[in-house]
């Protein structure tokens, strides 16, 4: 039995932001968009799905919101297009995150929530 954990909008952008700054204080040009707006063929779901675009080093963070299902197809397009994918996952969801995304060419980074910032935990391979 599979469980989603839904994330609120205001937190999804409140870890991309959180991300977008780790990138952009390291100097890199980054956007903070729905992944529908660099995917050629995005459809439903994947036209909602948040993400953190760092363009000259085509990579991208897609935050997953607990519909693996759209994330899931989101990485496939991205991994295709040539660009490197990393998807950020509330904590409780990592285990669920490594079973739905193994095999898909990204990589897994948690976040949790701590004293009202967001953390980051070590990248992992699903």
């Amino acid at each position: 039995m599979a469980v989603a954990v839904q994330i609120e909008e205001s937190v999804a952008l409140e870890v991309s932001k959180a991300a977008a700054a780790i990138f952009a204080r390291s100097g890199d040009l980054v956007a903070e968009i729905p992944v529908g707006r660099i995917l050629e063929h995005a459809t439903g779901e994947m036209l909602t799905v948040r993400a953190v675009v760092v363009a000259d080093a085509r990579h991208v963070e897609v935050i997953a919101d607990g519909d693996f299902d759209a994330v899931r197809s989101c990485v496939h397009q991205l991994v295709a297009d040539g660009w490197s994918v990393t998807v950020l996952v509330e904590l409780p969801a990592s285990g669920e995150a490594h079973g739905e995304l193994r095999r898909t060419g990204c990589l897994i980074q948690p976040w949790w929530v701590v004293d009202e910032s967001i953390v980051f935990g070590r990248v992992e391979t699903p």
